[in-house]
């Protein structure tokens, strides 16, 4: 049996290349003017970024200066910090702290922050001297309170019986 060669050719070989060169050389000048393009945009953009840098700046100074100018901005911004320094406070840590401080025979009447001081006044009621001193260093060794110390005490009669009347300060920490 004789092998015979198998020929896959089924068309004419394609002699004509040029329009292949072409399409690729435009492709080529097509890159180039699409990284052409990109490049110049980027300059520009960083330009307009510069632009606007320098726009926020001059407008954050023009505010600053009007704020110091104007008397009645400056209170209006003062009460506007002092409401943020309020809101912003560690409120549920420091009730946390204050309260677990306490113990029985021990009652609290006020706690009066001062965020501009970071100081916390907190007065109230207790049976004995021994009970106040012993809720002072109980607060003292709280993590969120520092310097803890009774300001005031007194003996006063509540229906017949002797208290306690006390106010303590403490200065909280950022712990």
């Amino acid at each position: 049996m004789k092998l015979l060669a198998l020929n896959l050719e089924f068309g004419r070989p394609v002699t004509r290349r040029w329009p292949g060169y072409a399409l690729l050389a435009i492709a080529l000048l097509a890159a180039i003017a699409v990284g052409s393009l990109k490049s110049s945009m980027d300059s520009r953009l960083e330009r307009y970024r510069e632009e606007l840098r320098g726009l926020a700046q001059s407008a954050h100074s023009e505010s600053k200066r009007r704020v110091q100018n104007d008397p009645q901005l400056q209170s209006q911004l003062a009460r506007a910090n002092g409401v943020l320094d309020a809101l912003t406070l560690p409120w549920e840590g420091m009730f946390t702290m204050v309260e677990g401080a306490g113990t029985g025979g021990l009652g609290l009447l006020s706690i009066v922050p001062d965020p501009a001081k970071r100081e916390l006044r907190i007065s109230g009621q207790a049976k004995t001297l021994d009970d106040v001193l012993a809720y002072v260093g109980r607060l003292a060794a709280q993590p969120l309170f520092a310097d803890v110390h009774l300001v005031s005490y007194a003996t006063v009669q509540h229906d017949g019986l002797p208290a306690i009347e006390f106010s303590i300060a403490a200065r909280w920490t950022n712990s």
